[in-house]
């Protein structure tokens, strides 16, 4: 098969580099079509692809390799077709319009090491399966279920038992300071540049982040991460209460 540079009308992907390769191939081996090596990859490298897939499925292709990287020092590349699983039952993080693939693939990331793996995307959110998205997940995003809807009330039709939570300003209810957190929970977070919509507080419970005057905002990455983390630290906290 021919394969072209990446674009979300194809359905296949890559994986730019040795670390999130070795990720497609731990967690989703079903994917993948082919791995691509390139004169410069290390022999260790090599030895571990051999071990972890079929050897058949591993190609030397510079001029390939090159051109669907688009970038350089990329000696590994993965193709893959994916199939993300539908949202489960368990907690979620719901990133509304996110326009940027780095900071997906951050708070993929940031969200996995926290113990999530459902990312619900509502509106015209930037492409969950570009490269650079699996690249700034460091491959995390394939142990993820991820799904898409046209808007929060979509999303929130389809999980009526989630209690949401909206991250934002406006003299919200400190996040450090919520009691009695029932599961399964929602955190929603807004566009980069635009926030969340003031109409969500109809339907969730906005909350902050304490700052200091000195910024207006965090960014994005950083909000998601601390809610998600306070949010964990929440859980953990009651639990131990619960069992005194």
């Amino acid at each position: 098969m021919s394969y072209k540079v990446y674009s979300k009308k194809r359905p296949y992907s890559y994986t730019w580099g040795a670390f999130p390769t070795f990720e497609l191939i731990d967690r989703k081996p079903e994917w993948i079509e082919a791995v691509l090596v390139h004169t410069k990859t290390d022999q260790a490298i090599r030895h571990e692809l051999a071990k972890r897939i079929d050897p058949t499925m591993i190609r030397q292709d510079d001029r390939l390799l090159e051109k669907l990287a688009q970038r350089e020092n990329v000696y590994v590349l993965g193709i893959f077709r994916p199939n993300w699983p539908a949202l489960d039952q368990s907690d979620h993080i719901v990133l509304d319009e996110p326009s940027n693939f780095g900071n997906l693939g951050t708070i993929i990331r940031t969200a996995l090491g926290l113990g999530y793996n459902n990312i619900a995307l509502i509106g015209p959110a930037c492409d969950e399966t570009h490269p650079q998205v699996i690249r700034a997940s460091m491959g995390a995003v394939f142990a993820m279920h991820i799904e898409r809807f046209p808007s929060i009330e979509d999303y929130r039709q389809v999980f009526p038992e989630h209690t949401l939570f909206a991250f934002m300003g406006g003299g919200t209810l400190e996040v450090s300071q919520l009691e009695n957190i029932e599961t399964p929970y929602s955190l929603i977070f807004g566009n980069e540049s635009r926030g969340l919509d003031e109409s969500i507080r109809q339907m969730a419970t906005p909350v902050s982040i304490a700052m200091t005057p000195d910024v207006d905002s965090f960014n994005i990455t950083i909000a998601a991460g601390i809610g998600m983390y306070v949010f964990r630290q929440h859980l953990v906290k009651q639990s131990s209460l619960q069992s005194i």
